[in-house]
């Protein structure tokens, strides 16, 4: 086959999959994959499996709850290369039908984020993807402004846990590169894990140590902010994304303490996986004020968010029934 020929059906095939000409943030669009093929620096075979990847991943993710935008896949981040995986590896390996679970739980905590963001409780989340400037998507057609009422941060961020814990239950884990970072894990910290990796994707480094107190790997970008971040097509802040209804007042302190959903599902991974006692994540709290690197009402709000999760959630949280620590947890955190 020409040259000339190998590029245009590799273009005809990236177009097919909905891929923006431009790209969006760091994934490339049919623009730079046609100009690397034709480069001779990517290969005709690997651009086509990958077009048929992307398509089987937005059917499925479609199907499952909400189309997670097909730029989203096309990143390689440092995590995937020291893992010795890339984009179009990765991609193929989640197309696969021993990954189809993993891929329908992205979708379904996908979609839960997008009925927060768009106060629709059926999103169609499937977004237009083709960006018309780099870096840039466009907007689905309706986004209220406000959530329906009922649909908050907490309630959406324990929806996913449950989600988390639904899949550890099922123990549908691929055999070849797992999501499940730890498998000797018992059930409910392999969960408290697995949702705290999709609601977010961050991890803490061990204070005045400096160094990674846990890490997700290659699988740390797999995450709704990521995701959601692709769909509007800008690089959102974590707390931004979330935002922070069904706090009480007693859980945020003062309007600078943002992140109190990643607080509490890191505070959740600490006390479970790596079972730090709620007393020492609250010396670190004290000590965070008392070197000023927070104010006071914050760092009294966060040992209020870790004494709760030690109390509420922790104790009562089984994967084969989340509903009544998810429940009793959500009600904790609007008590003033």
């Amino acid at each position: 086959m020409a040259e000339a020929d190998s590029v245009r059906l590799c273009r005809d095939a990236l177009v097919a999959t909905g891929l923006s000409d431009s790209g969006v943030l760091d994934s490339a669009g049919v623009d730079g994959l046609s100009e690397r093929v034709e480069r001779g620096l990517l290969p005709v075979e690997v651009v086509l499996r990958y077009a048929t990847d992307l398509r089987a991943l937005s059917e499925a993710t479609g199907l499952a709850g909400a189309a997670i935008p097909v730029q989203f896949w096309g990143v390689c981040s440092p995590a995937m290369q020291s893992a010795g995986l890339d984009e179009f590896t990765l991609t193929h390996l989640l197309a696969q039908a021993e990954y189809r679970p993993y891929v329908e739980l992205l979708a379904r905590c996908f979609a839960r984020l997008v009925a927060l963001k768009t106060g629709t409780r059926s999103p169609d989340a499937a977004q237009d993807p083709r960006a018309t400037r780099a870096g840039e998507a466009r907007a689905p057609k309706s986004e209220p402004a406000a959530a329906e009422p009922g649909i908050t941060s907490v309630g959406t961020a324990l929806a996913i846990l449950r989600e988390a814990a639904e899949f550890v239950r099922g123990g549908a884990y691929p055999s070849d590169v797992s999501p499940i970072t730890d498998r000797d894990l018992a059930p409910e910290p392999r969960a408290i894990l697995l949702w705290q990796q999709i609601l977010t994707g961050t991890n803490r480094q061990i204070p005045y140590v400096h160094r990674d107190a846990y890490t997700h790997g290659a699988w740390a970008r797999f995450n709704v902010v990521e995701m959601w971040r692709y769909r509007v097509g800008r690089l959102a802040p974590v707390d931004e994304v979330w935002g922070l209804t069904g706090f009480s007042q007693r859980f945020l302190g003062d309007a600078g303490n943002t992140n109190q959903i990643e607080h509490m599902a890191i505070s959740a991974v600490a006390q479970s996986v790596l079972r730090l006692p709620v007393w020492l994540l609250n010396i670190v709290e004290e000590l965070e004020w008392i070197l000023r690197q927070g104010t006071r009402a914050a760092s009294k709000a966060d040992e209020q968010l870790n004494l709760e999760v030690a109390r509420v959630l922790l104790p009562n949280f089984r994967v084969d029934d989340p509903d009544a620590a998810c429940r009793r947890l959500e009600q904790a955190l609007l008590d003033q």
